[in-house]
């Protein structure tokens, strides 16, 4: 089976894949919250959390198909 995957699809990872995460930020393994890193704010916690897992997903579908980011 052959995949095609539309170049503004590959763009819309790769943009979404170069995105710095909360777990980029960090040097050491402690353990991440994004409500402490957002001043408490549970609606932006909630959407940090939401942008930082579609990075990581983007990553992951990016290197299936081979594609740097």
């Amino acid at each position: 089976m052959i995949l095609t995957v539309p170049d503004d699809l590959i763009a819309t990872l790769q943009n979404d894949a170069r995105r710095e995460t909360l777990r980029d930020a960090i040097d050491n393994d402690e353990d991440i919250t994004a409500y402490d890193c957002v001043g408490s704010n549970v609606d932006d916690a909630w959407d940090r959390g939401e942008e930082d897992g579609n990075a990581h997903q983007a990553r992951d579908v990016l290197l299936a198909l081979g594609i740097e980011w």
